[in-house]
Parts: C-alpha cells; sequence; structure tokens
C-alpha cells in the first residue's frame, strides 16, 4: 500500500517528476498483480513527450480512493475507466 493522502493525486501533479512518474508505474508493474497493460504503458509512452498530457491522464484514469481506517486501510479503486 502506498503512503498517500487524500490530496496525493493533487500535490503528485503540482509536484510532477518524470523520475517520479517512472518509478511509480515499475511500482504498479512489480506490485500489483493484474495491471492493464495498455494503461501503464499508454502513461509511460506520453511521459516522455508530453508531461502535461500524462499529468491530466494520472488525474482522469488513476483515481485513488483512500478507504479510512475503521474500513482496514485498503487502498481501493487503483485503476479508473480510461477516457
Amino acid at each position: 500500500i502506498l503512503p498517500l493522502s487524500q490530496n496525493w493525486r493533487y500535490s503528485m501533479c503540482e509536484n510532477f517528476d518524470v523520475s517520479f512518474c517512472e518509478n511509480f508505474y515499475l511500482y504498479l508493474l512489480n506490485h500489483l498483480k493484474e495491471v492493464h497493460f495498455e494503461l501503464v504503458l499508454k502513461p509511460i509512452v506520453l511521459l516522455r513527450r508530453h508531461l502535461r498530457e500524462v499529468r491530466r491522464y494520472l488525474l482522469d484514469v488513476f483515481v485513488f480512493d483512500l478507504v479510512g481506517p475503521s474500513r482496514g486501510g485498503v487502498l481501493n479503486g487503483v485503476f479508473g475507466k480510461p477516457n
């Protein structure tokens, strides 16, 4: 489970960093058993060409929904629907 705050996706985009993005997708590839390959590869390709598009893609597609500690603190809804 990633140590994310409620505003994580917004703060990440404000402080967007190429190496962070690459590491994030490597994390997904290495730690999630069922990863929709296109959802992982598409942002990596975009990353090298259009950082702003990747930012929007991350906000629109990778929707993180933190469940409160009372319900186990589980990270839900890692993948949203592609546009």
